[in-house]
């Protein structure tokens, strides 16, 4: 009864979310530690377990269940064989359907709603774009893992600065690397044209901006935001999870509990302001006026028509010159950057989460404002004051949204992104190219026997022309449209 109730219950998800936390609390714990003076020798010397990394765990019996399918199908010798190959894929494939469940049960604790989350099943034979890829895996996937290098950034650089061994993580690396890099690895019927059309798409994506701000707007403005058409945009996208996030749980929590986040992001940001070594500070200075020049750019941004040059200065003056710097001088330099750019985030975060919080209360905006009655004069004048209430609060709400980093990390994020997924799938591309070995690897042997070496298949057609077509035969480039699916 217990073995049942662990398999096929509550529990079995409840333990992926455990494990998926324990990653990054793990690396955090080191970061800790070194911040307070303690080197991995002094771990070691007080016989704990954390001073060396482990490579078997008990996660390895999960393995054996299959290895005995295909000994019981195959025989002893046939079924190891094609057991050893499969185990990189399986765990790759199965290191990010978990990250997927984990993330699907502690967005569903946070919010109350069970939604459905893709666990990367695609059709075989469907090209999927870096868009689609994003729009799916952004906050499951993609900003954790980035969240883990950045804390193991942090943390060898001060054991650099301190002169002391640092743990090398590559378990925990390696998870977070699939999490990036498993959506394009597994993406089937990659091409240079398939590669051009998502990197000419993803980039429209990522730096495009609507050409109004909210103030002009028609109500109601969720409504008047791409999000989901061609024309969608990440700074639409995610200002739009803004406006949905604010109100929704403004109506359907009570005060006190958003009054809990308000005390939690400051808590945070004493917390920081308290184990930070002292040499940090001057450089919190330093980013404060990259901040300021940041904000006079938004300004002059938001009333010149919104040209993309303004924001990509204010966004190399705030994120790409401080890194330059740091990459120019010592180790420690780029261990308090870092630091010190977490505390001025934290404390734009508590200041916007205080002044949002302060002008609920006043405004009280209700999402739900256009389903009030219109049929007195009492409720039309009702009705349009929670109009007016709405609109003065999306503004304030976009208003921190782009002054206060928001819009900008999103940037930085999704340019990283861009950049893996660029360099992995041109490697894919490559692999596809040498007799179709990636094809063969992730789909089907027999998509690959055709192939001879540099030949670039046409992208899968559902009926319509012969084999050798579609195999892409005597294609001195690439063939079709190149677009994977078609």
């Amino acid at each position: 009864d217990n073995m049942s109730f662990y398999f096929a219950s509550i529990a079995f998800y409840l333990n992926n979310w455990l494990i998926d936390i324990s990653l990054q609390v793990y690396v955090l714990m080191f970061v800790l530690l070194t911040m307070s003076s303690l080197s991995l020798q002094d771990v070691g010397q007080l016989g704990s377990m954390l001073a060396a990394e482990w490579a078997v765990s008990m996660g390895i019996i999960a393995m054996l269940p299959r290895w005995f399918e295909l000994t019981l199908e195959y025989g002893y010798f046939e079924g190891f064989v094609k057991f050893v190959p499969s185990i990189p894929g399986i765990m790759a494939a199965f290191t990010f359907i978990n990250k997927s469940i984990a993330s699907g049960v502690f967005e569903a604790m946070m919010t109350g709603e069970a939604k459905y989350i893709g666990t990367g099943r695609p059709n075989a034979n469907t090209h999927y774009t870096w868009k689609q890829c994003y729009l799916l895996n952004c906050q499951t996937h993609y900003y954790p893992a980035l969240e883990v290098f950045m804390w193991y950034i942090i943390y060898s650089s001060l054991n650099v600065q301190r002169d002391t061994a640092s743990l090398p993580m590559f378990f925990i690396l390696g998870t977070a690397a699939v999490w990036l890099v498993a959506p394009i690895i597994f993406c089937p019927q990659p091409t240079f044209s398939s590669l051009y059309k998502d990197l000419g798409e993803f980039w429209k994506f990522v730096v495009a901006t609507p050409k109004v701000s909210v103030q002009h707007m028609p109500n109601p403005v969720e409504k008047s935001l791409h999000t989901e058409d061609s024309q969608a945009t990440l700074y639409e996208m995610w200002l739009l999870k803004e406006l949905q996030q604010h109100k929704k749980t403004f109506h359907r929590m009570p005060p006190l509990v958003h009054a809990g986040t308000l005390f939690w992001n400051i808590l945070i940001l004493f917390m920081l302001v308290g184990l930070v070594p002292a040499s940090v500070f001057p450089f919190v200075w330093y980013l404060f006026v990259a901040f300021c020049f940041h904000w006079v750019c938004m300004e002059c941004w938001r009333q010149s028509h919104r040209p993309e040059l303004l924001v990509f200065a204010a966004f190399a003056v705030t994120f790409i010159l401080p890194i330059v710097v740091s990459a120019m001088s010592t180790e420690s330099m780029s261990a308090n950057l870092f630091l010190a750019f977490m505390v001025l985030v934290q404390g734009l975060e508590a200041a916007k989460c205080f002044v949002l919080l302060v002008v609920r209360l006043w405004l009280t905006p209700d999402a739900n404002w256009t389903q009030m009655n219109n049929e007195t004069r009492a409720d039309f004048e009702k009705r349009e004051k929670a109009k007016w209430s709405n609109k003065l609060y999306d503004v304030l709400v976009e208003f921190f949204y782009v002054n206060c980093l928001t819009y900008e990390l999103h940037l930085c994020r999704a340019l990283i992104i861009t950049f893996i997924n660029l360099t992995v799938q041109v490697v894919m591309v490559l692999l596809d190219a040498a007799c179709g070995l990636h094809s063969c690897i992730l789909l089907n042997s027999n998509l690959g026997s055709s192939l001879g070496c540099f030949s670039f298949r046409r992208a899968y057609r559902p009926g319509g022309g012969s084999n050798s077509e579609r195999a892409g035969i005597g294609c001195g480039g690439v063939g079709g449209n190149g677009v994977g699916g078609g």
